[in-house]
């Protein structure tokens, strides 16, 4: 899976008028005007069921929030005031839509490397999962990712390619402990 969504012609004209980093969204009005292309494009997503199941349980599933609180990522926002429309508006949210968009974040042939080496383990092979995690530790050094960053991108990108959530966690925290 980890492909970018296919968008209607409609829904690429949205996502053309929506700025996708929060520092460059100075101006009241910009942030306004964002969040409202925001809205638009969620709401067509939401209506023709787009966004990929696991995409969307990412970020409202607690058992996919890997931070310490008990919540999803959903719950974050919520937590800070946020609600309903107002979470697709908030400039943080932009990070959780081209998720939904563009899939993990990881560069190209990492992960149709990672794709390959889970169709051929098998995403639910008993076993043990250290020959995932080695895998990933290895692409991640010769794709010189940040292992900090990346490794909640291999969380999600083992996720989409059917590891269960303890498999997908346990292949993240082998890259986040990278040196």
């Amino acid at each position: 899976m980890t492909n970018a969504i296919e968008l209607t012609p409609a829904e690429a004209a949205i996502r053309a008028r929506i700025g996708f980093d929060p520092a460059e969204l100075q101006a009241a009005q910009r942030i306004e005007d964002n969040g409202e292309a925001v809205v638009e494009l969620l709401a067509s997503l939401i209506e023709r069921r787009a966004i990929p199941d696991i995409r969307r349980k990412y970020f409202t599933d607690p058992r996919y929030f890997t931070g310490r609180a008990k919540t999803s990522w959903k719950g974050v926002f919520e937590s800070y005031g946020e609600e309903g429309e107002e979470i697709f508006r908030h400039p943080q949210f932009l990070k959780f839509l081209r998720y939904f968009l563009d899939g993990p974040d990881l560069p190209k042939p990492l992960v149709e490397a990672f794709q390959g080496k889970v169709g051929a383990h098998g995403a639910n092979a008993t076993g043990d999962v250290e020959p995932l995690r080695e895998f990933a530790r290895d692409l991640a050094r010769q794709h010189a990712v940040v292992p900090a960053r990346a490794s909640e991108e291999f969380y999600k990108l083992a996720l989409e390619c059917g590891l269960s959530e303890p498999r997908a966690r346990s292949v993240r925290d082998a890259v986040h402990g990278m040196k």
